[in-house]
């Protein structure tokens, strides 16, 4: 079986695993610099300038202790974080313990079927090689389509995976990057979402584009505080059952979504704050809101009519066609 390193050195550089000595804070610039002159094809995967911090991460890291080092990575987005691994073994081991996972197949792949099959490995290597058993705060897995049984199997490895280690805020895009909503030739959704997700008592964010979800075991996620849907097909009466039973949700946004039946965001004790509504299709022209807390309504999409009622709060309204 190959080590999980094999898989990433040859998405990124189209290279073997190869063992490095210890570098001097004074050697590491060097190091990196000349990496990304001899494999200029790690940059355009990142697509991103080498940036400040990063440089300050590299000089000062060695002298920074493993709890500080995993804390300031953490804050750095997930595709910078992968390039320290290429400085010393130390580096190595430090930056597959980020509590901030993005598993991007736009970051990791161009439209290459050979690249692509290489992400998913990769994948499927990170995890199982993941000793820590802290929690994670953000896990975000984006894939274009799903072509296989193993893809599905690979997507419920990291929901499990995440939700084993009570992450917080869950990103799942599954949506074709060509699928399209024409009102009338709806595409089904891609995935459901794992029963994993159902247990985790911890998840305050959760994220779904072309994931379906059942909405009476979604309700039991009591922590959520923040949810995303796009592409896929909603049900009134799940987001009213969803709002009325997660009394801390104060930001819901739909996407590219459409609705047989009638919109109605209606509760006089929800702790909705923020509304966003965009390009979705609703089959009953106009809806309803009713939420006293809320303070940002954001509506993108046809001219159509709606009815805010109790807007006392409400500091910012949106509407843009």
């Amino acid at each position: 079986m190959y080590h999980w390193w094999y898989h990433f050195s040859k998405i990124i550089f189209n290279l073997p695993l190869k063992k490095k000595k210890k570098n001097s804070p004074s050697t590491l610039l060097k190091i990196i610099t000349s990496q990304f002159i001899l494999h200029g094809s790690f940059l355009f995967f990142l697509n991103l300038p080498l940036s400040i911090t990063f440089i300050q991460l590299v000089s000062y890291g060695t002298q920074l202790c493993y709890v500080r080092l995993v804390n300031i990575i953490s804050l750095i987005p997930f595709k910078e974080v992968a390039r320290t691994s290429i400085l010393s073994k130390r580096w190595l081991r430090l930056w597959k313990n980020t509590t901030n996972i993005e598993f991007d197949e736009n970051f990791f792949s161009r439209s290459n079927e050979f690249q692509r099959r290489d992400f998913l490995k990769f994948i499927t290597s990170w995890i199982e090689n993941h000793k820590e058993n802290s929690t994670i705060e953000k896990f975000s897995l984006t894939l274009s389509h799903l072509d296989h049984e193993t893809d599905c199997e690979i997507v419920k490895k990291c929901v499990t995976f995440a939700t084993q280690h009570g992450v917080k805020d869950l990103v799942l895009d599954l949506h074709c990057l060509h699928q399209y909503c024409d009102g009338f030739n709806e595409p089904k959704a891609m995935f459901e979402l794992p029963k994993e997700v159902y247990k985790d008592k911890t998840l305050e964010s959760l994220k779904l584009f072309s994931c379906s979800f059942v909405e009476t075991e979604l309700i039991k996620l009591h922590a959520l505080k923040e949810v995303y849907f796009a592409w896929m097909e909603l049900k009134n009466e799940a987001i009213k059952m969803l709002l009325s039973n997660c009394k801390m949700i104060e930001s819901l946004s739909l996407r590219h979504c459409w609705m047989s039946t009638k919109f109605e965001c209606d509760g006089s004790d929800l702790s909705l704050r923020r509304l966003v509504i965009d390009d979705c299709n609703f089959f009953n022209v106009g809806f309803k809101i009713n939420a006293p807390k809320l303070t940002c309504f954001m509506y993108y999409g046809k001219v159509i009519y709606f009815k805010i009622e109790n807007p006392l709060h409400l500091e910012e309204v949106t509407h843009l066609r």
